[in-house]
């Protein structure tokens, strides 16, 4: 009886430790994918941010579309491209969610639009690699969460705490079953 009641103990810890482990906290996005732009942290995001090559049009024009998550444009939504920390130029986007920036010159550039903020090397006509993109399509505020726990994907993760649970509440019942075995035998032993 003893050893089952402290299987129950174990088990009961298992699960507690099972619902604190839960597969909701293991995935949560800890706020790095979608860090907004400041002046302050400028620096910082651009370093962890892929830098995408774009040609620049005649006039040294950017062009671009700035899209939802569900892929549908986003019309009168405020772009602003900066420089280091400099803001170099603002625009609206039209009914398409088209923009458009003009005399720019090579070089680094941080580019937000509704919370969302991509970094693009911007070359001259003439010097542009071949791989770079003409226009750039910009997809506001993808909410994208990744999250890894030692290749245990979230089913087995929810099948390995109902197993927990079901243990634990498996050695609550076998030591109950246990203390009414205890009572009948000792009632049956007194005269």
């Amino acid at each position: 009886m003893k050893r089952l009641l402290r299987l129950s103990k174990f088990a009961m810890c298992c699960s507690c430790c099972a619902m604190l482990l839960s597969p909701t906290g293991v995935f949560a996005d800890k706020g790095t994918a979608t860090k907004t732009l400041s002046k302050e942290s400028s620096s910082q995001t651009a370093e962890a941010t892929t830098i995408r090559d774009v040609a620049l049009a005649s006039g040294g024009t950017f062009n671009g579309q700035l899209l939802n998550a569900e892929g549908l444009a986003l019309s009168g939504v405020e772009v602003a491209m900066y420089q280091g920390t400099e803001q170099v130029a603002r625009t609206v986007t039209d009914t398409s969610g088209y923009f458009s920036v003009s005399n720019l010159r090579g070089g680094v550039y941080q580019v937000n639009a509704e919370n969302t903020q991509e970094v693009y090397r911007l070359w001259s006509e003439e010097m542009a690699p071949p791989s770079a993109e003409q226009d750039v399509v910009i997809v506001s505020n993808p909410k994208v969460v990744r999250g890894q726990i030692g290749g245990v994907d979230i089913i087995t993760a929810t099948a390995l705490g109902a197993a927990i649970a079901g243990v634990t509440l498996a050695a609550i019942n076998r030591s109950e079953l246990n203390d009414i075995e205890d009572k009948l035998d000792k009632a049956l032993a007194s005269p």
